[in-house]
């Protein structure tokens, strides 16, 4: 179960079972590498019309971190009733994002109707993570549909999505996987909604810049993502976030030790960087 960000938006970062809340602070998580990862994102607020990143304020993220544990080829995520306590827990936050699509896919249902039932009010994205096949996307859209999912990223593996041309679905589908740069956009045409840009995957902020507006361009909404990486990594990727539907900047949360200094996660809001990590005064 994992939190994620709509509109330009901001999540808590939801901590793995067992573990305190990080609320404030420097990103600081500590997850061993033995914990495969199920994400939880949260948003704040959103945007509809992107203004420029100057007039917005400070960017909002998604966060996530563990809620389930298993070998790396085994990729298992929490159980719906685990899921259920997760979602209870954060159901006064506006958004929250379901990991899906693990080695125990057949229980994904349960698990919708699960976290819708523990945040009866909360919007509800889903990230499948290429974890589905296209009889089980058809399968699981009555169910993502009755309990209000708003979004699902990346249902198909990478290759095989031309079945969402021939899947009638009211849900809007963002790429993730399937798309890095701007010229492979055209091929998601008919397929995806959201295109998910990520600095690491397009080639640094001039190629992610070009990318989003790209993207744009076609009709696409936009995602601001991210790979596990340090503040670093995620600072240029702020000066995007004034065009993104949603925000997903929580990399330096799941790394055992960040660079010093690091990005401020406080409250869900993400600080806009000092000017020692990346930036000029």
């Amino acid at each position: 179960l994992g939190l994620a960000v709509p509109g330009g938006l901001a999540a808590l970062h939801v901590p793995a079972v067992g573990t305190a809340p990080q609320r404030d602070g420097k990103a600081r998580a500590r997850l061993g590498p033995e914990r495969a990862r199920s994400r939880v994102a949260i948003p704040l607020r959103r945007r509809s019309e992107p203004a420029p990143v100057a007039a917005r304020g400070k960017p909002r993220t998604a966060n996530e971190r563990a809620v389930a544990t298993e070998p790396q080829l085994q990729r298992l995520l929490a159980a719906p009733r685990a899921m259920q306590r997760k979602a209870a827990e954060n159901r006064n936050r506006p958004l929250l994002k379901i990991k899906l699509g693990g080695a125990d896919a057949h229980l994904d249902d349960e698990r919708l109707r699960a976290v819708r039932q523990g945040a009866p009010n909360a919007e509800l994205i889903v990230d499948a993570n290429e974890g589905w096949t296209a009889d089980r996307l058809a399968a699981l859209l009555p169910v993502a549909e009755e309990v209000g999912i708003t979004m699902i990223e990346q249902p198909l593996p990478v290759g095989r999505d031309d079945a969402l041309l021939d899947i009638d679905t009211p849900i809007p589908i963002g790429a993730d996987e399937s798309t890095h740069t701007p010229a492979g956009l055209r091929a998601l045409q008919g397929k995806y909604q959201v295109v998910n840009v990520k600095l690491d995957k397009a080639g640094g902020l001039t190629a992610g810049l070009a990318t989003v507006r790209a993207a744009q361009a076609l009709g696409f909404a936009i995602m601001i993502g991210c790979m596990v990486a340090t503040s670093l990594g995620m600072a240029p990727a702020m000066l995007l976030t004034g065009f993104a539907r949603f925000v997903d900047l929580d990399g330096p949360l799941l790394l055992e030790t960040d660079r010093e200094p690091g990005l401020t996660y406080r409250n869900s809001v993400l600080e806009w960087p000092d000017t020692r990590l990346w930036g000029t005064p």
